[in-house]
C-alpha cells in the first residue's frame, strides 16, 4: 500500500510538473515601469585648508628717494671746525610716496564642481578673522576681500571637470614693526548656486 501511495503521488508530481512547464512556455505578461530620477543640488568645493604666503619678492622700496633739499642760514645749522650739522627735515612717515598696503591675488585658490538648478556656482569669501598676530607682537590687518572670478558655469564641470577660481585681499602693512611669521588670518569660502 505504502509503495501505490509513493507511485500516484510520484504521478500526479511529474503531472503537475508538465502541466505548468507547459503553461509557463506559453503564457507572457510584459508592462512598462515609468522610473522618475530626482537629483539633488550638489556642489562640491575644492580649497587648502592651509596656506603659507611668502611676501619676500612683494617689491617693498628698501630706500627711498627723498628729492633735493637745500641747507641755508635760515634752517638749523651748527658747526664745528670742519664738521656742520643740520636738520633736513625728513617726513617723520617715511614720505607720502611709500605705499604700504600689499595687493595679494592667490590663483586657482578654490575650485568647484557639481550639479544645480541654475547650472552656475557662486563662491563667495569672507573674512572668518581679518587679522593675523605675529610672533614677535603686531597685528597684521587684510581688507577687500573678493573673489574677481565671480560665479563660474557648472553646466562645464558637472561632476567629473573643475572650474578653478581666485582670492584678492589687500594687507596693510602700516602698523608692523617686526618681520616673521603672521598668523591667524582665516578665509571662509561659501559655494551655493547662484
Amino acid at each position: 500500500m505504502i509503495n501505490c501511495i509513493k507511485k500516484i503521488n510520484t504521478t500526479m508530481l511529474l503531472a503537475l510538473v508538465g502541466l505548468l512547464g507547459s503553461q509557463s512556455a506559453s503564457a507572457a505578461s510584459e508592462g512598462t515601469m515609468g522610473v522618475t530620477i530626482t537629483i539633488p543640488e550638489i556642489i562640491i568645493l575644492h580649497y587648502y585648508s592651509d596656506v603659507a604666503l611668502d611676501l619676500g619678492s612683494i617689491g617693498v622700496k628698501d630706500s627711498v628717494d627723498e628729492g633735493a633739499t637745500s641747507i641755508s642760514s635760515s634752517g638749523a645749522l651748527n658747526g664745528t671746525d670742519s664738521i656742520a650739522t643740520a636738520d633736513v627735515a625728513i617726513l617723520a612717515d617715511g614720505g607720502t610716496d611709500y605705499d604700504t598696503t600689499v595687493t595679494v591675488k592667490m590663483q586657482n585658490a578654490w575650485a568647484v564642481r557639481g550639479l544645480t538648478s541654475t547650472g552656475k556656482i557662486l563662491v563667495t569669501p569672507t573674512f572668518g578673522a581679518a587679522s593675523a598676530n605675529g610672533n614677535n607682537g603686531g597685528t597684521l590687518t587684510a581688507s577687500s576681500l573678493t573673489n574677481p572670478t565671480g560665479a563660474v558655469d557648472a553646466a562645464g564641470p558637472g561632476l567629473a571637470g573643475l572650474k578653478y577660481g581666485d582670492l584678492e585681499f589687500v594687507l596693510d602693512l602700516a602698523d608692523l614693526q617686526y618681520s616673521g611669521e603672521y598668523t591667524g588670518l582665516q578665509i571662509v569660502l561659501t559655494a551655493a548656486a547662484n
